[in-house]
């Protein structure tokens, strides 16, 4: 086990009361907001900018803009993901898309990821009830930007309560080998921030 990690940030600021009030699903999602932010139109998760039209995107949901270069994700609303289906019908580059219909894109997004958590639980035979809701809500949440089941080793150390080394396994792919370097987010300066705010969440587990 790793020890004595210490997080480079200030302390996150509690969430309103109100959030912490309201039922799992619903606090969820007005994190998610917070987290996310909205954006009413597709975006290139690369860096955050506006797609023109004339642009299309492979299968993976990576766009290939009009001159020919090859960018990041196609992005819409509260984080998602934009699939070939929907893309140019549903979500068109630089069309407007109504805050009521992304509102429920993340909703739809939210009880996906769940579901999918859920049931590679079952898969492994784990009762849903042996993970704290705090826990699951993390694992939900964090696999909106590529994390949980992305990263064995964090989400296989979150479903068995080991939160000091479920949080380190988003720094460094192999803790007991840091030479082989950072993971990806938190390598990267822009995520960074975020994958630590999601450190310090899972190692407030311990004393909850």
């Amino acid at each position: 086990m790793v020890l004595n990690i210490t997080i480079p940030v200030g302390r996150k600021p509690e969430p309103d009361i109100k959030i912490k009030e309201k039922p799992q699903k619903k606090r969820d999602l007005l994190l998610l907001k917070q987290e996310e932010g909205l954006k009413q139109k597709v975006y290139d998760d690369a860096d955050a900018k506006f797609i023109p039209k004339g642009s299309s995107i492979k299968e993976d949901s990576t766009i290939v803009y009009p001159d020919g270069r090859v960018g990041g994700k196609a992005t819409i609303g509260y984080g998602h993901k934009v699939l070939p289906n929907e893309f140019d019908t549903i979500y068109k580059p630089d069309v407007l898309v109504s805050k009521t219909d992304l509102e429920k894109q993340l909703e739809k997004d939210y009880d996906s990821k769940k579901t999918n958590i859920e049931n590679i639980l079952k898969s492994r035979d784990i009762n849903l009830n042996e993970i704290p809701p705090n826990a699951l809500s993390i694992l939900v949440r964090n696999a909106f930007w590529g994390v949980s089941t992305n990263f064995p080793g964090y989400f296989n150390n979150m479903i068995q309560g080991n939160y000091v080394n479920a949080a380190e396994h988003l720094r460094y792919y192999d803790p007991e080998n840091r030479q082989l370097g950072p993971t990806a987010i938190y390598g990267n300066k822009n995520l960074r921030p975020r994958t630590e705010r999601s450190m310090q969440e899972i190692l407030d587990l311990i004393r909850q």
